[in-house]
């Protein structure tokens, strides 16, 4: 059987609104079920992707605190042997009063895109009025003892004056809080006009912030901590400086495709394991997946940004506070 490289361990597990019930046997349609992998076909893939390294497993994609299949799926995943880690992504709304029974399945940690924390501009942004429903969710998960990330895209004009009440919810809750210039999981990069890079919002946050160390398998965030504070406050520059060369993660689609990159298109497990080779053909293919991408990733160390073009005014206009930000960066993750 061919080496395979052990960096990847990180599954973004990725699933669609339209797929909503595929572990509730009820819900199964003719029209999806063959596009569609069965339970034990997901089963199968995901113990496959364990079998190659993976440890940690983000339900992500179409919100899924919206699905009525969560906690099954979370269920699922917590089946899967070599699994370490489940975390989830979510705006938080629908997620209030399933936390308990999702955390008791092995939900470990949860996401929060939230880029603001006033009810009113919620409801400008994300077309509800659900920003209290939102909150609770976020209050039941530290409850539950679920680690809690909020993630905030800072946009010049609408919410940059929001930086210091995001921080002090580092001070005073046990929560990181973390800055990313573009959540690809949400939103379209903003326009240079409103885009705000990772030092300028570090040179607003009102505390003095000290380098931290972050957990196994926690991401790309640079984590700073604040004095006696129970929380942290991460910068996820991810547009400034890119950290591709040091990604960790591949996709698996609720189609059964993997996907070696966030931006890459899948390729069918799910037509692999139903072929004449079966599980064995869906094993080579997914060495060849991850051998190409342990392949991509080492040659980015010194790449630019994919994304130099669209931000060479803020390259250029670095001075004192990217300075000081470049400084003060923790050391990476530990692996």
């Amino acid at each position: 059987m061919p080496t395979v490289s052990r960096d990847v361990d990180y599954l973004r597990l990725i699933l669609h609104q339209d797929s909503d019930g595929i572990l509730l046997s009820r819900k199964r349609s003719p029209e999806l079920a063959i596009e569609l992998p069965e339970i034990q076909e997901l089963r199968m893939l995901l113990g496959l992707l364990a079998d190659r390294g993976i440890e940690k497993v983000r339900i992500t994609g179409d919100d899924p605190a919206l699905r009525e299949d969560l906690t099954e799926v979370v269920e699922l995943v917590a089946s899967i042997s070599g699994v370490r880690e489940i975390a989830l992504t979510t705006r938080g709304v629908g997620l209030a009063g399933r936390i308990a029974p999702l955390a008791r399945e092995g939900l470990a940690a949860i996401n929060f895109n939230l880029d603001t924390l006033q009810p009113k501009r919620f409801k400008q942004l994300y077309g509800s009025d659900q920003y209290r429903a939102a909150w609770r969710a976020v209050e039941e998960a530290l409850a539950q003892g679920v680690t809690v990330k909020i993630n905030t895209v800072v946009t010049q004009g609408f919410n940059d004056d929001e930086i210091e009440d995001f921080a002090e919810l580092a001070r005073t809750m046990p929560l990181h809080v973390r800055f990313v210039e573009w959540n690809t999981d949400s939103e379209a990069l903003a326009p240079p006009a409103d885009f705000l890079p990772a030092w300028e919002v570090f040179a607003a946050v009102p505390h003095a912030l000290h380098p931290g160390q972050a957990p196994p398998r926690s991401g790309p965030a640079k984590l700073f901590e604040v004095d006696g504070s129970p929380g942290a406050i991460g910068f996820i520059d991810n547009v400034t400086d890119h950290f591709c060369s040091e990604c960790r993660r591949i996709g698996l689609t609720d189609r059964g495709e993997i996907q070696s990159c966030i931006f890459g298109h899948g390729l069918s497990l799910l037509t692999q394991l139903r072929g004449a080779e079966g599980e064995s053909g869906v094993r080579e293919f997914i060495d060849r997946v991850v051998r190409r991408k342990s392949t991509l990733v080492s040659r980015l160390g010194n790449a630019p940004s994919p994304f130099l073009e669209a931000t060479a005014e803020f390259a250029l206009a670095r001075g004192d506070a990217a300075a000081a930000y470049g400084a003060a960066a923790p050391p990476p993750p530990a692996s």
